[in-house]
């Protein structure tokens, strides 16, 4: 029960990252969208009057280019937190079965053997896995 509210506690996080980053990324892509529209208008009219047409097509497309990248950043990092939150789901339904035969079968074979005195590791292992 507490490894479940763990697990529970651990995917809620997740999810908080996942929207945190991901309404970042939002706001980051919107603030460069308002840069880029608002650049390219001045630009435009800078460059009627200066004929400077070239110029402003070579900077739009440079922030378009970074409006990409950034898209594909954002695109990436929600891929690795959807595939995070898949191996998260895995592993609380994995929890919430309990213990395989095999693994119950093990635990068991654990317990009749003498185990060492001195090794904690081994007896908390096998608390934990009696629990």
């Amino acid at each position: 029960r507490e490894a479940a509210q763990r697990q529970e506690a651990l995917l809620a996080r997740c999810k908080a990252e996942f929207a945190s980053a991901l309404n970042a990324r939002e706001q980051e892509l919107l603030e460069v969208q308002k840069e880029v529209s608002h650049d390219a208008a001045e630009a435009q009219r800078q460059s009627a009057s200066l004929g400077r047409a070239a110029d402003v097509q070579q900077e739009f497309a440079e922030h378009i280019d970074v409006i990409r990248s950034r898209i594909a950043i954002a695109t990436k990092a929600a891929g690795d937190l959807h595939e995070k939150r898949h191996v998260l789901n895995k592993v609380v339904a994995q929890t919430a079965k309990g213990l395989s035969k095999a693994e119950e079968a093990m635990a068991g074979a654990w317990r009749g053997e003498d185990l060492d005195a001195e090794d904690g590791e081994e007896r908390e292992l096998l608390e934990s896995i009696s629990q």
